[in-house]
């Protein structure tokens, strides 16, 4: 019984309340929102009623999109992990609002006893004193429990301050079994080195165990004017690169397996190994003049800031004898017509198939990766749609198979050419060598030529004392042709004004004068007279083609975290009377609730 005169006591007894929640899509992503307490006065008993309401205009996530997107509309309730963090966090608060509320109701009752006990014998200003003092009393203990349920409540807002920006919280507290399958499953990801791309009239090398990288034809070629092998002396050869198959870990072993092959009987002529270091090495079987065979091969290796550079090159050694580039699995630039060639080494390459999350504020959170490592050039499958406790699928890719190819880096320097340039064959004085600075993750780069003396090592490539740079072209994607260099060239058939860089090539003017293409760009750079005598024993011409790959892509699954529903409990006037608790956690988008039962009175 409350004295009469404790009428904030009799209204809160006498006021039926019914509050409504509904999820609100805001800023930060979708919410449950109080959206008001109506207080009905009147006798009868105290009832709590709340009701619930979905967001009809949510907009629906759209999982068969290809794009790497996820709208913030697609963001559910809350973080996974913020109120789990919250709630341990302020367990002791919790307690201590307990323990408050408590102490309150006990001196209520103490309160109130007096006032019965005051009512019945004094008169009636000591019975107001009486009342006066249980209504002091019971105010103060209510205070007390709001005081320590709004510290309560202020310590777990604190901890969902992330949440409350619409960020992802809970990125740490995935662990193998939060995926479904776990992330040690392939889930379908394979790596295959598939050889099916191989044109016909060519065999891959039928060697267990390995691995055909390229394929070189010795003719016919089809520009006019120009000769081949196999036009010369009425042959059919090509020359079959390989290496082997597996390896351990992702390290592969760099020997490179070179046969000579007679393509009317598939007979292997002549076979040889090749290990980094080896130059102008001779194909054997070949015809030769003076014990000078028509092709040498060359296998460099070279590592510039951790990249390494692999590669193998062949080079008529006598007259222009062209030859064809008709097979590498891991460049598109197949079909190239020249008197050298090259083949990159099929170096280890790996695919990265990442789930992603994307809250609201509009972060990537990368909740897991899988990835799968094997030689450029190999066939992928990625792996596929993982479930993760907390998160709902919301962007698939739109491939997960192809061709692995390169993984670049912004500043990565590739050597992908390189030749003596003066002096004589026995004593060269310069080298020069061809590169690609990579400006972009996707293989852009451009095309540098530079010089150095013939002893300088090409790890060194990037020390400007020693490598003089004479030729910069402009950023050009994977099988771009520049526009820039010295001299016109024909590649495939078509005309490009400027897409080659020669050096004494024998050319004339209109009026007959010869040109002696790169001879300036020399001695800009500061070589002298002594340093190019015997330049004219030496003839290139540069294709300037990016021949690298496209690089590899990651494959993207994207996610939203599911959400939850929070139960506030305040009073009219928002005074927080208990902390908050949740339901629904890891719930979808758009999902009905009812908080109505007795656990969330």
């Amino acid at each position: 019984m409350y004295s009469k005169n404790n009428k904030y006591m009799q209204e809160q007894k006498s006021a039926n309340r019914a509050q409504r929640f509904s999820l609100r899509k805001l800023s930060i992503g979708t919410v449950s929102v109080l959206l008001g307490t109506l207080m009905f006065f009147g006798n009868g008993q105290v009832s709590a009623d709340t009701t619930t309401g979905t967001d009809t205009s949510a907009e629906a996530t759209n999982v068969n999109s290809a794009a790497n997107d996820t709208s913030a509309s697609a963001v559910t309730l809350s973080s996974t992990g913020s109120t789990a963090a919250s709630d341990a966090k302020s367990s002791a608060a919790v307690s201590s609002a307990t323990a408050s509320a408590q102490t309150a109701t006990a001196a209520a009752t103490s309160a109130n006893s007096q006032s019965a006990a005051a009512t019945s014998t004094a008169d009636s200003s000591q019975t107001a004193s009486a009342a006066s003092t249980a209504d002091s009393a019971v105010t103060n203990a209510v205070s007390s429990a709001s005081s320590a349920a709004t510290t309560a409540d202020s310590q777990a807002a604190s901890d969902d301050a992330l949440t409350s920006k619409g960020e992802i919280v809970a990125k740490d507290k995935l662990s193998d079994s939060d995926a479904n399958p776990g992330m040690s499953n392939a889930n379908g990801a394979t790596i295959t080195a598939d050889q099916s791309q191989i044109p016909s009239g060519y065999e891959a090398d039928p060697t267990e165990g390995r691995y055909t990288f390229g394929i070189l034809s010795l003719g016919p070629v089809t520009v006019s004017d120009l000769t081949s092998y196999n036009q010369k002396y009425n042959t059919n050869y090509y020359i079959r690169v390989s290496v082997a198959k597996n390896g351990n870990n992702g390290v592969y072993d760099d020997t490179v397996y070179i046969q000579l092959v007679d393509a009317n009987t598939n007979t292997v002529l002549w076979e040889n190994t090749s290990v980094p270091g080896d130059t102008n090495k001779k194909v054997g079987y070949l015809k030769n003049t003076s014990d000078n065979t028509y092709y040498t091969y060359s296998y460099t290796e070279t590592v510039v800031n951790g990249v390494a550079s692999k590669g193998i090159n062949f080079t008529s050694n006598l007259g222009n004898m062209y030859s064809i580039n008709v097979y590498e699995p891991s460049n598109p630039t197949k079909n190239v017509q020249a008197t050298s060639i090259g083949f990159d080494y099929p170096i280890a390459s790996t695919l990265e198939t990442r789930y992603i999350a994307k809250d609201a504020a509009g972060n990537d959170v990368i909740l897991a990766t899988y990835d799968e490592t094997g030689r450029i050039g190999y066939q992928y499958t990625a792996s596929g749609v993982r479930n993760f406790v907390g998160f709902d699928l919301t962007n698939i890719p739109s491939s997960i198979s192809g061709t692995l190819k390169r993984n670049y880096k912004v500043g990565d320097v590739y050597i992908t050419g390189q030749r003596n340039l003066s002096g004589t064959k026995e004593n060269p004085v310069l080298q020069i060598a061809r590169v690609q600075v990579i400006t972009d993750t996707d293989g852009t780069s451009r095309i540098e030529m530079r010089v150095a003396k013939a002893d300088a090592s090409l790890s060194d490539i990037n020390d400007s004392s020693i490598w003089k740079t004479i030729f910069t072209s402009e950023e050009l994607k994977p099988g771009e042709m520049s526009t820039t260099g010295n001299n016109n060239t024909t590649y495939n058939g078509v005309y490009y004004s400027n897409g080659a860089f020669t050096v004494n090539l024998s050319m004339t003017d209109k009026e007959g004068n010869k040109l002696n293409l790169g001879l300036n760009e020399l001695k800009k750079a500061g070589f002298t007279e002594d340093q190019l005598t015997g330049w004219n024993n030496f003839t290139m011409n540069w294709l300037l083609l990016n021949r690298l790959t496209l690089g590899q892509k990651t494959i993207d699954y994207y996610y939203a975290p599911q959400g939850q529903v929070r139960i506030n409990y305040v009073t009219s006037d928002g005074t927080v009377i208990q902390n908050p608790t949740t339901a629904y956690e890891n719930s979808g988008n758009n999902t009905s609730y009812d908080v109505t039962g007795s656990n969330y009175r």
